[in-house]
């Protein structure tokens, strides 16, 4: 099991994934952990990852509002704050 699958909640969003231990993560620090993750989860060619990270864009798609609109800091339970 990999550093980051240990990080990852079963909701598919990832701990400590803010600048600093006491700050909700900004959608930036979220997207960009997540697309790191797929980008090498595609070059691995390894479904079980992207499987994994799916989780939490469907998180996101979820929070995406139809005009684009998304919170800039969602908390581990998937509320904008």
């Amino acid at each position: 099991r990999s550093e980051w699958e240990s990080r990852q909640k079963q909701n598919g969003y990832f701990k400590d994934n803010g600048f600093s231990d006491f700050e909700i993560p900004t959608t930036h620090t979220i997207s960009y952990a997540m697309y790191g993750i797929l980008a090498a989860a595609i070059e691995l060619k390894n479904d079980q990852w992207i499987q994994k990270i799916a989780r939490g864009y469907e998180n996101i798609a979820a929070l995406t509002h139809d005009d684009g609109y998304l919170a800039g800091q969602i908390n581990e339970h998937w509320h904008a704050d």
